[in-house]
């Protein structure tokens, strides 16, 4: 028996491989299960690399802020905060302190003198006053020898009692137990600058030290007292001291720091300003004058 081995015929094909121009899937596309709601494709192109490149154009204070935390692992939510307020750039604060004080003269009299216008004083005439504050203009005829405001090389010119030649001590500013203190946030650091915010306003100023259990240096003015002394004080309402700071970060009145002298006549002056640890130059107030006195005693 003979077996032939039959093949089907073979039809000749050919393959296609001409390349048609297609389109590049559009940027929109119907999201997969909600045809209403689109997605975009070039969010599957972003790499790794890519994403790096966009960290680093981000803002540079970020940066610095993120290698920062890196370093301090330990740190606390105050010194992360205190970090972002650097980060900030400065801050300018306005500290006023103002209420009542004056300027007062101690002045060295000799026995001859202090009777003579201790007399005077008891009149009541005020005329001790009047010379005091203008010694070239007095109705009362001095005696030569009395009369301490004279030059002493050209006796017809008189000196004004805070530039008196026989001035022992003058004391300048705002009595510590009556002085309210003022803190405003300013936009920046130039003298008259607009006021972002109020801080603190007109707080009474021993209230302040002792909520915040600040400190204040209480210095006691040691010059050595004459035997005959004459007090001028011109007695002043205002501001006394009005200074700029810059910080970094907020303000915080915890770093305040006061230094009064107590002067003969028992008053505390405030005399200077601290914020942490940095004295503040006062630009000078604005007061008005209340009256004038005079005052007379003698040590034994």
């Amino acid at each position: 028996m003979f077996f032939s081995v039959v093949t089907p015929p073979v039809t000749p094909a050919s393959i296609n491989f001409n390349v048609r121009n297609t389109k590049p899937p559009a940027a929109i596309d119907p999201a997969i299960g909600n045809p209403t709601s689109p997605t975009n494709d070039k969010k599957s192109m972003l790499r790794p690399h890519a994403l790096l490149i966009h960290l680093f154009m981000l803002d540079k204070r970020i940066i610095v802020l993120y290698n920062k935390l890196k370093e301090k692992k330990m740190s606390t939510s105050e010194e992360n905060k205190e970090l972002v307020e650097t980060l900030k750039g400065p801050r300018y604060y306005q500290v006023s302190l103002w209420g009542y004080g004056g300027e007062v003269g101690y002045l060295s009299l000799n026995k001859e003198q202090y009777e003579y216008w201790e007399t005077l004083q008891k009149d009541d005439n005020g005329e001790v006053v009047n010379y005091m504050l203008d010694p070239e203009d007095t109705e009362t005829e001095i005696d030569p020898e009395m009369d301490f405001l004279a030059d002493v090389v050209d006796p017809t010119y008189h000196h004004m009692w805070y530039d008196a030649e026989n001035l022992v001590v003058h004391q300048n500013g705002v009595d510590y137990s009556h002085a309210r203190i003022t803190v405003e946030e300013l936009a920046n650091g130039e003298y008259g600058s607009s006021i972002v915010k109020t801080i603190v306003e007109g707080e009474d100023l021993t209230e302040l030290v002792d909520k915040h259990e600040l400190d204040v240096e209480m210095g006691v003015d040691e010059t050595q007292e004459p035997q005959y002394v004459m007090q001028v004080y011109n007695s002043e309402k205002g501001t006394f001291f009005d200074g700029i700071i810059e910080t970094v970060g907020s303000f915080d009145p915890k770093k305040l720091k006061f230094y009064t002298t107590e002067y003969w006549n028992g008053d505390d002056t405030v005399e200077n300003i601290e914020y942490d640890g940095v004295d503040i130059d006062n630009n000078g107030g604005d007061t008005n004058g209340k009256g004038t006195s005079v005052y007379f005693w003698k040590n034994i």
